[in-house]
């Protein structure tokens, strides 16, 4: 309907009906803007209550074990980092590695 009344505004060119026009349109993606946020906020919604917690707790407590993080009963409080004596453990035998490359690449350099 109103790329209809457009079509015709600009077949006279009358600025003051293609203003008029041009406001309802306007008006409408305004509405239609309002409807999508309304039914978006109430699809999240939806969806976040229909998420068993206990298996948002689960696969939660996984990636933490994963990762070696511990959970807070808090779930807005952050999570820790790793331990440091696990931190420690993956850090040696990176040194050694670059170590054993070093001593490979100065054997390289000799010959």
């Amino acid at each position: 309907k109103i790329t209809r009344g457009l079509a015709g505004v600009m077949k006279n060119m009358n600025t003051v009906k293609l203003g008029v026009t041009m406001d309802k349109f306007e008006t409408l993606i305004g509405d239609m803007d309002v409807t999508t946020a309304t039914m978006e906020s109430s699809f999240e919604t939806v969806n976040a209550s229909t998420t068993p917690s206990d298996q948002v707790d689960e696969l939660m407590q996984q990636v933490a074990d994963q990762h070696d993080l511990e959970l807070f009963e808090d779930s807005s409080a952050p999570t820790r980092a790793p331990k440091l004596p696990e931190a420690q453990k993956t850090a040696a035998p990176v040194q050694s590695e670059e170590d054993a490359l070093a001593a490979r690449l100065a054997a390289l350099q000799a010959s």
